[in-house]
């Protein structure tokens, strides 16, 4: 349940199968970055489709 606190609540909306390559690609993002499957998803689905492109959204190049 969300809480509203007098600012705009969001809720995020996960697609529904996103496909067998699809879905390989996110537990690769998920194990070679050690995130959640939630999150590698997220990324997924925003474009991020490889571990190198979520891991470049994800860390400052300076981090790199």
């Amino acid at each position: 349940m969300l809480k509203k606190t007098g600012k705009t609540t969001k809720k995020w909306l996960l697609r529904e199968g996103i496909g067998d390559k699809a879905s390989a690609a996110v537990q690769e993002i998920s194990r070679t970055l050690g995130i959640g499957e939630v999150l590698a998803r997220l990324l997924y689905c925003r474009g991020y489709k490889t571990p190198d492109a979520a891991r470049g959204f994800l860390v400052l190049e300076s981090e790199m």
